[in-house]
């Protein structure tokens, strides 16, 4: 009786096993396809009275594109953006930005996430 104990054991271990490397494999196939990767960046930008801002924003990573089964692109990649998080002024007290200090932060963020 004890060995065809240890052979159930065995099978249910072997079962088990087998359906969490399935499920290993798939969240490497499908996981990582279908969330968009991001990353904290930090930029600085100055004030008409040459204040120093602090930009707090997000490099997001655009998702590529479908491709068919011989690899030809069916849909163009998804293009990166930056995105604003927050910004503080030279006292540390988190502003709202105008239209044209939105542009610079924006084109420093971009600047900024070349560097990676």
């Amino acid at each position: 009786m004890s060995t065809a104990y240890t052979r159930a054991q065995r099978h249910r271990s072997n079962y088990f096993a087998s359906i969490l490397r399935h499920r290993t494999a798939l969240s490497r196939s499908y996981g990582t396809h279908n969330t968009n990767k991001s990353m904290h960046i930090e930029a600085q930008i100055y004030d008409d009275k040459d204040n120093l801002i602090q930009i707090n924003g997000y490099l997001i990573v655009g998702k590529p594109g479908i491709r068919d089964f011989y690899g030809q692109l069916e849909t163009p990649d998804d293009p990166n953006e930056v995105e604003i998080e927050s910004a503080f002024d030279h006292e540390g007290n988190e502003i709202e930005l105008t239209k044209d200090q939105t542009n610079w932060a924006i084109e420093a963020l971009w600047d900024e996430a070349k560097t990676y």
